[in-house]
């Protein structure tokens, strides 16, 4: 076969000339190109980029053996030699390449089978040409590519539903500016480069970032936030305006298993829409070079086979078809007419010795694939290969630890940490953090904008559930997330929910009773009470709610949740969940059945009557009017904030309580509250007190420290709220919690005021708080009247009354 077939090829775009490989327009024959793809690559880090290896490093987690692992499987090392190396490590194969020279430029095929670390750095996939001399490199790579074009498999059909219609060649229909938002909005920058500047401009910095920029080492050592988590590395993109055209990468945004089943790439359940959206900002957006947005628009290219004869043609084809097959390139891909393999080739792991090197390191080795591995990726891969017999035997011994073991691995190679937090590891890291936000940019905190955390997760959540859940099968279970869950493929469903069981296993011993002790069933109509009391304000059920309500929907939740977790999450929710926004709905001691009533009430909803208050919520007066009790309403309230509680009193007397500052912000006479902003208006402003004649307090929380016994240092921390009590009368007590003190604070109105009540005792009989005097502090004894003082049995008590 001669090489006038090969041919000269023109690469120029109409902005801006392209230098891919070579110093100049044009790519000569192949020696002369040979030479200028070895100097760009001289230039270039040619070691491969796997994020999970990198986050353990920067972990500084002492463990060569785990980072070989992860290494041995994200390079597909199990593809050639037949073997994990314990702990579960099957190797992720290789993109399927039915349909690749329809998907793929097929200049950019040629070019990355070529020099792959020059064209795309960072990328996994080894050096298969080294193996062939150089003067035939450029070819083979071009024979490959002819056969990979003419055998394409057609594009897998995309069908229109009633909700999905898909408009004709909706590739072309992308618009750039929709797909920069959904780029940076649905989760891609979690793993790959975010474009510079981009922030979510209506989303303030999250309270514990705020928290973390005010406080000391120290102060930060104390709470548990002192753990920064590292900066990493972007998953790369490749120049991904030479690999695909607008038709390709839509296809592939749409459903990337479709090519990558083994990859990492999940699924987004984009729309055609939303996916031809993100493909024409990715392919314009240069975001391979970490650069800004600019236009790159392609003229057409000549590529290298252009000027073939029908028989030269051919000759290519089946020449790229038997190097397809020489090269062993079907060890992790398949192609059209070449299935996988099912054979091993390289030497068995038994047959290895310990100072056996890494022929894949070495790049001249005959039918050996070539890494350009850094010393220490080299190294981990040694150690994890004479551990192997370790690792086997400690499989068969202590079950949870291995489960433990192999979520971690899991979590690591599957990127799971670029989203979800687990025993204080990854989560969105700071720097992509401000890309997300709530749908509507409601203020649910970062709960409500960024994925939950993963700790208890198989105490949490059923088996079954979570299978269906990473498959997609669940529906949108949080619909106030801009950030999706994506679905996975059946490799990772497979894997990840059971080792999340054998890990959580322990804590998931006890089950609720079904019925009381009296025998009978527990009472449903007494947990819909309950419900309607609190938990309808930020919660759906079976799909109805108070408009405005974005919350998780709490029907049927045995079919999802573990009895036992129900339990323990409402019994003390931030014992299970750190900083959540979800109060503790019972503050002391939980009644005898009442959390058993609820989850009767909420498994059997289907055949109950909804909550009072969304039966009632849309033919009710809003205007909430206190006739013979009190009445507790959580909202976002004018001068008490975005954490307030409104308590309306039948006087006509009432309290702004701001559970964030734990304090009350003021008292007001006249009517009470009108609560449709609250319950009908998603987007309301803060609601603002229907009565005259406030009564504004002034000054911080109320108790502060005497000067304390010499010599001891007493650092200023803030208060906790705690939640609140409710006596027979319907008049609640509000609880904090302050430098090893539980503090309770109380209203009631007295005359033509409010009587207030402080008491303060140790948080428990163990617990030690500073020593020093604790007191008010003056500025709401200056607004106060009948002061009287008390301390008996370690409760201190002050009361006085308000009276404007």
């Amino acid at each position: 076969m001669s090489f006038d077939w090969i041919g000269v090829v023109l690469y120029r775009f109409a902005s801006r000339p392209r230098f891919c490989l070579t110093s100049v327009g044009l790519v000569y024959l192949s020696l002369v190109c040979l030479v200028g793809n070895a100097a760009a690559a001289d230039q270039i880090d040619p070691s491969p980029v796997v994020i999970g290896y990198e986050r353990l490093h920067h972990l500084e987690e002492d463990s060569d053996t785990l980072a070989g692992q992860i290494l041995w499987s994200e390079l597909s090392c199990t593809q050639c030699h037949g073997e994990d190396l314990g702990g579960g490590t099957s190797g992720k194969r290789g993109p399927s390449l039915l349909r690749a020279g329809r998907a793929l430029q097929a200049d950019w095929i040629s070019e990355f089978l070529q020099t792959p670390h020059a064209v795309k750095p960072g990328t996994t996939m080894p050096d298969m040409l080294g193996q062939v001399a150089p003067s035939q490199r450029q070819r083979v790579a071009d024979a490959i590519t002819a056969f990979l074009v003419d055998a394409a498999t057609p594009f897998v059909e995309v069908k229109a539903g009633g909700a999905s219609p898909v408009p004709y060649q909706f590739w072309t229909l992308g618009d750039v500016a929709r797909g920069r938002e959904g780029y940076h909005r649905f989760g891609c920058v979690a793993c790959h480069t975010p474009e510079p500047g981009f922030a979510a401009e209506e989303t303030a910095d999250s309270a514990l970032e705020r928290l973390r920029a005010e406080l000391d080492p120290e102060e930060l050592e104390e709470l548990g936030l002192a753990a920064e988590q590292p900066e990493l590395p972007s998953v790369p993109h490749a120049d991904l305006g030479a690999k695909y055209d607008r038709q390709g990468l839509t296809r592939f945004l749409l459903n990337p298993l479709t090519s990558h089943p083994a990859g990492r790439m999940p699924h987004f359940q984009l729309s055609v829409t939303e996916a031809a959206d993100i493909a024409a900002f990715l392919l314009q957006a240069d975001l391979h070079r970490n650069g800004p947005a600019e236009a790159i628009q392609a003229a057409p290219i000549q590529h290298a086979w252009t000027g073939w004869s029908a028989s030269q043609r051919q000759e290519a084809i089946q020449e790229g078809k038997e190097w397809f097959s020489k090269l062993h390139c079907n060890q992790c891909h398949d192609a059209p007419g070449i299935p996988l393999a099912t054979q091993s080739l390289a030497k068995p792991l038994g047959q290895r010795s310990e100072g056996d090197p890494v022929l894949c390191q070495q790049g001249d080795v005959p039918q050996v694939p070539h890494y350009s591995l850094k010393s220490e990726q080299e190294a981990g891969l040694k150690a994890a290969l004479i551990a192997k017999d370790r690792l086997a035997a400690e499989s068969e011994s202590d079950t949870q630890k291995i489960a433990r073991e192999s979520l971690h691995f899991e979590l690591l190679r599957q990127n799971c940490y670029a989203c979800h937090q687990r025993a204080e590891i990854g989560g969105i890291e700071s720097h992509r953090s401000s890309c997300f936000a709530t749908v509507g940019d409601v203020d649910l905190g970062d709960e409500g904008r960024l994925p939950p955390p993963l700790d208890h997760v198989g105490y949490k959540l059923k088996l079954d559930w979570m299978k269906k859940r990473m498959r997609g099968d669940t529906g949108k279970l949080r619909p106030y997330l801009q950030i999706r869950m994506p679905v996975f493929g059946a490799e990772v469903t497979a894997a990840i929910p059971e080792v999340f069981k054998g890990s959580d296993s322990t804590e998931t011993e006890t089950v609720l009773n079904t019925h009381s002790p009296t025998g009978k069933a527990w009472s449903a109509e007494a947990g819909r009470n309950r419900f309607d009391q609190g938990c309808v304000q930020c919660h759906p059920v079976r799909g109805e709610a108070l408009p405005g309500v974005v919350g998780i929907d709490l029907g049927n939740p045995g079919r999802r949740l573990n009895q036992d977790w129900f339990q323990a999450f409402l019994t003390d929710p931030a014992q299970l969940k750190p900083r959540t926004r979800m109060p503790k709905f019972f503050p002391n001691q939980v009644p005898s059945g009442a959390i058993e009533e609820m989850w009767a009430y909420l498994n059997s909803i289907d055949k109950q009557e909804l909550p009072e208050k969304i039966k009632a919520a849309r033919a009710a007066n809003y205007e909430l009017v206190p006739t013979e009790r009190p009445i507790l309403l959580r909202t976002f309230l004018e001068g008490a904030g975005n954490h307030a509680i409104a308590v309306g009193f039948p006087e006509g007397v009432h309290v702004a309580y701001d559970a964030e500052a734990c304090k009350p912000a003021y008292f007001w006479r006249g009517s009470f509250l009108d609560a449709e902003g609250t319950w009908f208006v998603r987007f309301a402003p803060l609601a603002k007190p229907l009565g005259k004649e406030e009564f504004s307090l002034e000054g911080p929380y109320p108790l502060q420290w005497k000067q304390p016994v010499e010599g001891e240092e007493i650092k200023a921390t803030a208060p906790q709220f705690a939640g609140y009590r409710i006596d027979s009368d319907g008049v609640p007590t509000f609880l904090s919690h302050w430098h090893g003190w539980e503090v309770s604070d109380r209203f009631q109105p007295d005359g033509n005021g409010i009587r207030r009540v402080i008491q303060w005792r140790p948080l428990t009989a163990a617990s030690e708080p500073p020593k020093g005097e604790l007191s008010f502090d003056g500025a709401p004894l200056k607004q106060a009247r009948d002061v009287k003082e008390t301390s008996s049995d370690g409760i201190n008590q002050v009361e006085w009354k308000y009276q404007w």
